[in-house]
């Protein structure tokens, strides 16, 4: 087996592959390296799906577009993201799962099953 390299897909790009971009030096490290990508919990492409409000998200926009006062705008995204939170307990989705010490666990449970 050649070295092990890592990547978190959400810190890294893999597509600059032009001599100077900073894919590069990935290039040249994948000749010497087996590539494990790992997506952390509620991230890119974990199951359940990503955990994303994209109401939460547009709250700014909303809030512009309605020109609603600061107070508003702040009660109207507490409202989103609640409703967004309601949904992800619908679906049996535990957010008490989705900290830091549960993502190294994973990362542990990958590098023991690559040996």
């Amino acid at each position: 087996m050649k070295g092990l390299l890592s990547v978190n897909v959400g810190n890294i790009k893999l597509n600059q592959t032009r001599p100077g971009d900073a894919g590069t030096p990935m290039l040249d490290m994948l000749a010497r390296h087996d590539l494990v990508m790992l997506s952390q919990r509620g991230a890119e492409f974990s199951e359940p799906a990503v955990l994303t409000c994209p109401e939460g998200e547009d709250s700014d926009l909303m809030g512009v577009l309605q020109n609603l006062t600061p107070k508003a705008k702040s009660e109207l995204t507490r409202s989103l993201y609640d409703g967004c939170l309601a949904e992800w307990g619908a679906r049996g989705i535990d957010l008490n799962a989705y900290n830091a010490h549960e993502m190294a666990d994973d990362i542990d449970a990958v590098r023991r099953a690559l040996g």
